[in-house]
């Protein structure tokens, strides 16, 4: 009974037992000030340096995402500028070209037009040496046949220079 007897004579939770308060409030204090020593001067520190570090990291990336930005602006306004450049040379190209073509269009068209009026003029040459020759022979012919006729129906009376002008006068009324 020994042993009972000492149970007996003990409070149940030795954290309630008045005799120890101040033995834990003692180390109730040490334990805190130690905590609020490592908490206040190692670890708000780091957390505090981790949280500038990245409140500097963010401000770096928005500024850099702010110059990169107005970068990606200046290169817009810089390509188009150079896409109006090119459209406009395109269309100044367009215009010389077109303008060439005409100009090539023209003077070939000149060409054949003289050219035309060239063959033009010397087929009517030919068309009239043609005529002249075709008259002659033409008066020849109407003249040796317009003879025989005469000399058929007034024989001795009709001679060669009456029958060639009498035909003469006939065909200058048949051509106008």
């Amino acid at each position: 009974m020994a042993v009972e007897d000492t149970a007996a004579q003990q409070p149940g939770i030795p954290q309630l037992d008045f005799s120890t308060f101040p033995n834990q409030i003692f180390w109730l204090v040490i334990f805190l000030v130690a905590i609020y020593l490592i908490v206040g001067r190692v670890a708000i520190p780091r957390i505090d340096g981790i949280v500038t570090q990245r409140d500097r990291r963010i401000r770096n990336d928005l500024n850099d995402a702010r110059n990169m930005n107005r970068s990606a602006d200046r290169i817009q306004s810089e390509i188009e500028t150079i896409l109006d450049d090119a459209r406009r040379e395109a269309s100044e190209t367009l215009a010389v070209a077109r303008a060439e073509i005409q100009e090539e269009q023209q003077q070939t068209l000149d060409a054949v037009n003289a050219r035309i009026k060239a063959d033009t003029a010397a087929a009517t040459e030919r068309i009239e040496e043609y005529r002249a020759q075709s008259r002659d022979v033409i008066e020849e012919v109407a003249a040796g046949a317009a003879l025989e006729i005469a000399e058929s129906f007034l024989p001795g009376r009709a001679t060669r220079e009456m029958v060639n002008s009498e035909t003469k006068v006939r065909l200058e009324e048949l051509e106008s």
